[in-house]
């Protein structure tokens, strides 16, 4: 990596001088991971009357994972050389390869449901379930200074409550739903000042309803749209300090490394708030031929992708998708052009 000049010339020389390339990847990484993955599992549905049903799953996994990583010296920029094709010419700080490291894991976990749907109506539902995901422990080391990861297994606990319907006729579909997620050794990844990581999050919590509709006016044209709010938090996190802190929490010292406690941070690039919105028009014109229009928009809000950061979020955006096309009715063939602009430094 050579930036633009950002640090003072080497003399190499009474007359000649360098500026440093800064190489952080010791060389050209290779990193293997081999993962194996056995599980059985059995799920169904029980009629206690017509109307009302109980649901049931289990699923019991093994999970394998081998993997390995070493650097050798990138002839393209070996330690200590000099590049003379550029001006000034560039000095290759010194680096060494990475000896080969391995690691590997293996562990059995489970995951399961219970619940229950009742009909209040034949095309209205209404539903309830408690589940426990599981995904597996893993082992990674990063493609820069080849750092190691070992990652626990994850486990989240989910409460779910909603509506399924499909009203006046079955011209409107609406579903909605209330989650309560909690979560523990939640595997995220996080910056830590020179590479991104992956690492366990001791708690976190993800709480928040979401909502989706669909009107088919007529043969012709119909409308869809969702919403969905998700209030995302740790609940216990310490992790590396970010270059600039945000207001509220402080870095400390431990065996040497510069860390936070992120409790309350919500996770790196979740949106609070996400929502669409789209009009679709089929128009026949013969037997074989066919025009379709489509508008759909999208919104999302401000996210942040190194917790406890005051720099590292991107404001909300909103995205404005146009698509216009022939083709057959059957799908056969399709012409069309399309456009989308998006929009920038929303709340």
């Amino acid at each position: 990596m050579r930036p633009a000049f950002p640090f003072t010339p080497i003399a190499l020389g009474p007359t000649l001088s360098a500026t440093p390339i800064i190489n952080i990847s010791a060389g050209q990484s290779n990193t293997q991971t081999k993962s194996d993955s056995y599980a059985g599992f059995i799920d169904g549905k029980f009629h206690v009357s017509e109307q009302f049903a109980l649901l049931g799953g289990f699923r019991v996994q093994n999970d394998k994972v081998k993997s390995s990583s070493f650097s050798i010296v990138d002839p393209a920029v070996a330690p200590a050389t000099v590049d003379f094709s550029t001006t000034p010419p560039g000095f290759v700080v010194p680096y060494a390869p990475l000896a080969l490291q391995t690691g590997s894991v293996s562990k059995t976990g489970w995951s399961g449901r219970v619940g229950a749907e009742y009909k209040l109506a034949p095309d209205v539902m209404v539903f309830a379930t408690v589940a426990r995901g599981y995904l597996g422990p893993t082992v990674t080391f990063s493609g820069l200074t080849g750092a190691k990861s070992s990652v626990n297994p994850k486990t989240v606990r989910d409460v779910t409550v909603g509506l399924k319907s499909q009203l006046f006729n079955r011209t409107v579909t609406f579903n909605a739903n209330m989650f309560f997620d909690q979560y523990k050794n939640l595997q995220t990844s996080v910056f830590n000042g020179t590479e991104f990581l992956t690492e366990n999050a001791g708690g976190f919590r993800a709480n928040g309803f979401e909502v989706d509709a669909a009107w088919r006016v007529s043969p012709e044209f119909s409308l869809n749209g969702g919403f969905t709010y998700s209030d995302t938090k740790f609940t216990d996190y310490v992790t590396a300090c970010p270059s600039v802190v945000k207001a509220g929490y402080t870095c400390f010292t431990q065996n040497g490394t510069s860390l936070i406690q992120a409790k309350g941070e919500p996770l790196s690039g979740a949106p609070k708030y996400s929502a669409t919105l789209g009009a679709n028009v089929t128009l026949p014109i013969s037997d074989s031929l066919q025009f379709d229009w489509a508008a759909n928009g999208y919104y999302r809000s401000r996210v942040q992708y190194d917790v406890a950061s005051a720099i590292a979020s991107q404001p909300g955006f909103v995205t404005i998708g146009l698509n216009a096309g022939i083709g057959h009715p059957d799908g056969n063939w399709r012409l069309g052009v399309f456009a989308r602009v998006v929009s920038r430094g929303v709340v």
